[in-house]
């Protein structure tokens, strides 16, 4: 059986649940927001039986015995505000359901994972993206990530500077995504003009250039050019859907063993990998994201991810 965890939003789950249905394939799908209400649990440790109850499929599903492999896509803790709970027994019953997953992932430690979430944390850290992207080969941007102002301002008089988010540029409020922030043109004076201690994660600029996005899953390897006129846009997902278009792209064989090769430093089985060709033909590495959307790619280009990530999870490697 595969196992896909994730929630009932994740749509880029659907694509894989669609193909699962096609070939008639045994998997379970956990809406992890359902713990307190549909899903049950029973961790036995003295019979060693580790078993999932839900109560809508009247199903139980016996982690250790019929799991063969998972696929971790996008888990949500339940919504705790339906239940008038103080601030500081939240905090507490979050934690405990945060720490009962991490012990549902422990327990199946041993099977197949697209990707396993230890693996996925340690390669979101991008200041560790960098240094592995070198050291296998990528040309990288002119960096710098520091809370001194005098070393910010010479990066920025030295270099045509943006500013982005050291981790995820999603900012939430009461479990309500509410902005995403995007990499940003920033210079000395947006620097004078901020008082802030806080670390700042800049990066020279690469103008003109050309966007790709690279989908690695296993060996597999999808590519497709990002194409917009927005010249006021540095960050393409800042600009309107309707405004894009999208090619199939093939990479240069050099850059896709490098693509594999940094998803395979981070122990992972799927990376989304963000390339740009700038004005030298050159190929320059941003960054991988270990767990990235790619529904859009095979809903626009056809790119079949989906199906790739199936046979993974199938023939467990």
């Amino acid at each position: 059986m595969i196992l896909i965890i994730t929630n009932k939003n994740d749509i880029t789950t659907d694509f894989v649940v669609k193909k699962l249905n096609l070939l008639n394939l045994e998997y379970y799908r956990l809406n992890t927001e359902d713990l307190l209400s549909n899903i049950g649990i029973n961790f036995d440790f003295t019979n060693d039986t580790f078993e999932l109850y839900d109560k809508n499929l009247n199903k139980t599903v016996n982690l250790l015995k019929e799991v063969d492999s998972v696929y971790f896509r996008r888990p949500l803790l339940p919504n705790l505000k339906q239940f008038c709970l103080k601030k500081k027994e939240e905090n507490f019953i979050e934690k405990e359901l945060y720490y009962t997953l991490e012990g549902l992932y422990s327990i199946l430690e041993n099977k197949f994972w697209i990707s396993k979430p230890n693996n996925i944390r340690i390669a979101e850290n991008k200041i560790l993206q960098l240094q592995v992207a070198k050291d296998i080969g990528f040309q990288i941007p002119v960096s710098l990530l520091s809370n001194s102002k005098k070393n910010e301002i010479a990066f920025t008089n030295k270099h045509n500077s943006i500013i982005k988010p050291i981790k995820s540029g999603v900012v939430y409020e009461d479990d309500k995504n509410i902005n995403l922030i995007y990499t940003a043109p920033i210079n000395k004076k947006d620097l004078l003009n901020n008082n802030s201690k806080f670390p700042a994660y800049l990066q020279e600029a690469i103008s003109p250039k050309t966007d790709v996005r690279v989908t690695v899953v296993g060996n597999k390897v999808f590519a497709a050019k990002i194409i917009y006129d927005n010249l006021n846009k540095i960050d393409w997902r800042e600009i309107d859907s309707k405004n894009i278009k999208y090619e199939e792209y093939v990479l240069p064989e050099n850059i896709t063993n490098k693509c594999i090769q940094i998803v395979q430093k981070f122990n992972l089985m799927f990376g989304a990998i963000d390339l740009a060709i700038n004005k030298n033909e050159k190929y320059i590495f941003f960054e991988i994201n270990p767990n990235g959307q790619w529904a859009w790619l095979e809903k626009n280009l056809g790119q079949n991810i989906s199906e790739e990530i199936v046979n993974l999870l199938m023939n467990r490697g």
